[in-house]
């Protein structure tokens, strides 16, 4: 694909001045075209389309071929796990990452010994839920972002990250959180009874149905101490499934922070595997890493034959 202009009259301009709208459309295909060639160089293939401008009033009539990239740039066809934040040294972060390749996976962050359960999902009725306390599970976290916006995400967490195809992690249970802006105000009043200045946000709307949903809870470990054990079995069913599935994947962010505020959760854009992640060493679709720790790689990993980028 290459970005093109052509004049209506095909004989040169010669020396006629371009009006400022033909300027900018031209400026607008060269850079669509340096954006292009970026994208290919981390990877990224953009789908073009083309469309036609003309602006009969100037002397010389421009009829410009604007070439317009209509790839959604903010999604990626990968999910990245960065790993070792906490970890004090970028050596410690390579040996992390040497032994999750050693031993084919990823460990889901959890409280219980290894081996004791699958996953854990605890549950603090006394937190709000609007400060993402409420839930605490075991659960491997993947990120949703280009690999040319990664620098971000990685100033946040860590430079070394193994990214695996979303096709792999949906076959493992990988879903996106729901991201809250706690600000914002809901379109909707959520309760009866409820005044448009008591619901001030999101933030006291949410936390106002967690105290309700906990009273709803109560009412169903009533329901069966009565005896009513089929009804019991399915409000336990149906509780459980809201904590696992719905509940537990809300995360709540200030949409007023700047995008570098490691308490900007939303650029994040984050994917959660609510239990450890086995995989092949096949399987994985990139490693990201400094480039001082790439010889050293080669040697850990000589039958790695997948993508290595330098963070």
């Amino acid at each position: 694909m290459t970005a093109h202009e052509r004049l209506t009259p095909d004989e040169p301009t010669g020396g006629c001045v371009l009006a400022s709208p033909v300027l900018s459309a031209v400026r607008t295909l060269r850079q669509a075209q340096v954006h292009a060639d970026q994208y290919r160089e981390v990877g990224f293939a953009p789908v073009m389309r083309t469309s036609t401008v003309t602006w009969p009033q100037h002397a010389h009539a421009f009829d410009c071929s604007v070439v317009v990239m209509s790839s959604q740039r903010y999604v990626s066809p990968d999910l990245t796990h960065f790993l070792g934040r906490g970890l004090p040294s970028q050596e410690e972060q390579y040996r992390l990452l040497r032994r999750i390749l050693n031993e084919r996976r990823l460990r889901a962050r959890s409280q219980e010994p290894p081996g004791r359960a699958a996953y854990v999902l605890e549950i603090h009725p006394s937190a709000r839920l609007s400060r993402n306390r409420a839930f605490r599970g075991s659960y491997v976290c993947f990120c949703d972002i280009p690999l040319g916006d990664l620098d971000l995400h990685m100033r946040k967490y860590s430079r070394f990250g193994i990214a695996f195809r979303k096709e792999f992690l949906l076959k493992k249970g990988a879903t996106p959180v729901m991201y809250v802006p706690g600000l914002g105000r809901p379109a909707l009043l959520p309760f009866r009874l409820y005044r448009r200045g008591i619901v001030r946000s999101n933030n006291v709307a949410f936390d106002e149905f967690w105290r309700r949903y906990q009273r709803l809870r109560a009412r169903m470990e009533e329901a069966g101490r009565g005896g009513d054990r089929e009804l019991a079995r399915l409000l336990t069913d149906v509780r459980e499934f809201l904590d696992i599935h719905v509940l537990s994947h809300l995360k709540f962010f200030d949409p007023y922070l700047y995008d570098e505020d490691k308490h900007n959760f939303y650029m994040e854009r984050e994917w959660r595997v609510m239990r450890q992640v086995r995989f092949r060493l096949v399987d994985v679709a990139r490693i990201v890493l400094p480039e001082r720790f790439a010889r050293r790689f080669r040697r850990d990993f000589p039958r790695y034959d997948g993508e290595v980028v330098f963070g």
